[in-house]
């Protein structure tokens, strides 16, 4: 499935959010979006593939052909927040330019108290 609402932000970006499968049966809607964000006066157009399940040749191609046309206008396309099975598709197509790893979350709480104190023991221990 594509969410194919695309948003401006103030940093003057598109983002483009990929959900679900993205195969050859969600190529044309990939498309449609592609062809909004080239009508777009944004500067970029962000991938936010954190809700991609898998990612076809298919929609590469689309991506692909968005990257260059966007390139021809003096835009870019941006990398986005990919799950780690989405980011290994990419890497095995030599497109990792398309993705980032998402970022880990901190440790709040309790969790991190702990680890606060073992650090501050060890260094104790150390000193």
């Amino acid at each position: 499935m594509i969410d194919t609402s695309s948003k401006a932000t103030a940093e003057r970006c598109a983002t483009l959010r990929l959900s679900g499968p993205l195969g050859l049966a969600q190529a044309a809607g990939l498309l449609e979006l592609a062809r909004e964000a080239l009508a777009s006066p944004e500067e970029a157009v962000r991938l936010d593939w954190r809700g991609a399940e898998g990612v076809s040749a298919a929609a590469l191609q689309v991506l692909l052909a968005l990257e260059a046309d966007l390139k021809l206008t003096g835009r870019k396309l941006e990398p986005g927040p990919a799950p780690e099975s989405v980011r290994k598709m990419l890497g095995v197509c030599g497109l990792d330019r398309m993705a980032t790893a998402a970022k880990a979350k901190a440790k709040t709480g309790k969790k991190r108290e702990a680890v606060e104190e073992q650090d501050s023991v060890a260094n104790g221990a150390r000193g």
